[in-house]
Parts: C-alpha cells; sequence; structure tokens
C-alpha cells in the first residue's frame, strides 16, 4: 500500500465532521493498518502504555510536590522550619 493509497485520505474533514467524531472515523482505518501490518498495532499499543507510565508518574510527581510544599509552608508557620 502507497501512501497515496492509505485511507487516511479518504476521509473528508470539511465536511463537519468535529474533532471528537475522528476517534469513531479513523477506528475503521487503523484497523485496516493493523490487520495489514500487525506491527504497527504492536507500536501503537507499546506507545500507549508508555504514554500511561509517564502521565501516571507526572500526576505522582505533582501531587507529592504540592503536599511537600504544604507541609513546609505550615511547618514554616509553626516556626519549626528555617
Amino acid at each position: 500500500m502507497d501512501v497515496a493509497d492509505f485511507p487516511a485520505a479518504e476521509i473528508d474533514t470539511g465536511r463537519g465532521t468535529s474533532e471528537e467524531d475522528l476517534p469513531a472515523e479513523l477506528r475503521p482505518v487503523l484497523e485496516q493498518a493493523v490487520t495489514a501490518h500487525p506491527r504497527i498495532g504492536e507500536l501503537i499499543m507499546a506507545r500507549g502504555e508508555a504514554e500511561t507510565h509517564v502521565a501516571r508518574d507526572a500526576q505522582f510527581r505533582y501531587g507529592l510536590d504540592r503536599i511537600l510544599d504544604g507541609l513546609g509552608q505550615r511547618l514554616r508557620a509553626v516556626g519549626l522550619s528555617g
């Protein structure tokens, strides 16, 4: 399959399709691509899992930083920190 033949080129975004509707329209295209080239599916899944771990780690660190900031402010307020 050449890039010019890729079904995604057939999606008509000028017909009023909203950004929220695009995943539903792209799903058959991605399923066709994954069926024809299984490695694509493996790469998509691996990236999704990696992004999920990164996002969870970032959220945890953000939350921990906020908790520690609050504790530090509280300790300074009661005179227990320099």
